[in-house]
């Protein structure tokens, strides 16, 4: 009996990453520590609000920043 033979699926790579999702993550990262700036400075953040402010923020980010003109 022969083996069946496995089809391969031919994806596109990714060489680059897409400057949206470089600017939602950079956005992310900074509001975190923003999070902790206002912390330390005495401001009282619950965790909900610190993680509703992250998200709002790397979506805010992510959602204005234009993405790369396709080539070919």
């Amino acid at each position: 009996m022969s083996e069946p033979q496995s089809q391969l699926v031919n994806q596109p790579t990714a060489t680059t990453i897409e400057p949206k999702l470089a600017a939602s993550g950079t956005a992310g990262a900074a509001s975190i520590v923003l999070v902790y700036i206002a912390e330390q400075a005495g401001l009282d953040l619950d965790a909900v609000t610190a993680a509703a402010f992250v998200t709002v923020a790397s979506f805010v980010t992510g959602y204005i920043k234009r993405t790369r003109a396709r080539r070919g």
